[in-house]
């Protein structure tokens, strides 16, 4: 399935009110840098995995050695706001704002920071028209968009009191929300994107919380600056599945990504290098739920009207299990 530029709109990526106690919303933004720096960034509107749910701020940098920087805090509801038209979030002195195709973003916590600039060079995804990862009658919605598939980024971040001016072509912005807790709806899942020089691949796959159902999947392509494909129709086989004696939980090391049918065919293998961040969530469930971030290799072949890609490189792998 091509990808229709017409399904995405500035709202999208606004704010989605719910008036429900499990309501939750958060804007996410990562970006990979030339000089071997990275950082993700997370405005939780309501957070979804703190009781109750209130707003916070969660910041990431990762430095050139690969040393983890982690910020967290928590703000109060008087000094939040966030735009229904168009993403428009403040959260006490932090702020995410769009001016057409250009988004600044500025985070600080006691002893980390971010003053970013992200320049749209893909359009936004709206996955299948609908935005939605899941709607059901008891469960509700949980809904994700992809407002900057791919974005030119530059700015300043700041370190235990250094700054470090950043530049590259690797930044990426999602947005998601929901009525109620994920886990209600989802198991866990695997996401990651690949950024090459030609090509853009995002894709997620999520485990349903009953495990009768199929999984939900998502896949989105771009070579260039022009989208090609986004779909729900791929597979994705786990190998090398590896025990964490700590969470007594399993993922794999190794994925593949296979998708056969077509205009666009592709297997792209994902191998895990190392483990960058992993972590226990703050408890809102009798039981204990685990994230865990990857820096991963990648090799893929795509064939696409009998001409034939090859791409490699390295990327961010996530693994979420939820229950």
């Amino acid at each position: 399935m091509k990808v229709s530029k017409a399904d995405y709109q500035d709202k999208d990526d606004g704010l989605h009110p719910y008036n429900t106690e499990d309501y939750y919303e958060w804007w996410y933004l990562d970006a990979q840098f030339d000089s071997g720096y990275s950082c993700a960034l997370a405005f939780h509107y309501r957070t979804l995995y703190l009781k109750p749910h209130i707003p916070s701020i969660q910041i990431h940098i990762y430095g050139q050695d690969g040393k983890s920087h982690v910020g967290m805090r928590s703000v109060d509801q008087n000094v939040c706001s966030a735009s229904e038209d168009h993403c428009n979030v403040q959260l006490g002195t932090n702020f995410i704002r769009q001016d057409g195709d250009v988004y600044k973003v500025s985070m600080h916590t006691r002893r980390l920071g971010a003053d970013l600039t992200l320049k749209r060079t893909l359009p936004g995804w709206k996955p299948l028209g609908t935005g939605l990862l899941y709607k059901g009658q008891d469960n509700g919605v949980q809904g994700w968009i992809i407002a900057l598939p791919r974005a030119d980024v530059e700015g300043t971040l700041y370190i235990e009191g250094e700054s470090v001016k950043v530049k590259g072509n690797r930044g990426y912005h999602d947005h998601n929300w929901g009525t109620t807790y994920m886990h209600d709806c989802f198991s866990g899942w695997y996401w990651a994107r690949l950024y090459d020089s030609k090509y853009t691949l995002i894709y997620g796959w999520v485990y349903p919380a009953n495990k009768s159902d199929a999984a939900i999947s998502r896949l989105y392509m771009a070579k260039d600056n022009n989208p090609i494909l986004e779909t729900d129709q791929f597979e994705l086989i786990e190998k090398e599945m590896e025990h964490d004696a700590k969470s007594g939980k399993s993922f794999a090391k190794s994925l593949s990504l296979v998708r056969q049918e077509g205009e666009v065919k592709l297997r792209c293998n994902i191998d895990v290098k190392s483990t960058v961040d992993r972590y226990e969530l703050p408890s809102t469930t009798n039981w204990p739920q685990y994230y865990w971030r990857f820096l991963a290799d990648y090799n893929t072949e795509i064939e696409m009207n009998n001409l034939f890609d090859k791409i490699s490189g390295v990327t961010i792998q996530e693994c979420m299990i939820l229950r």
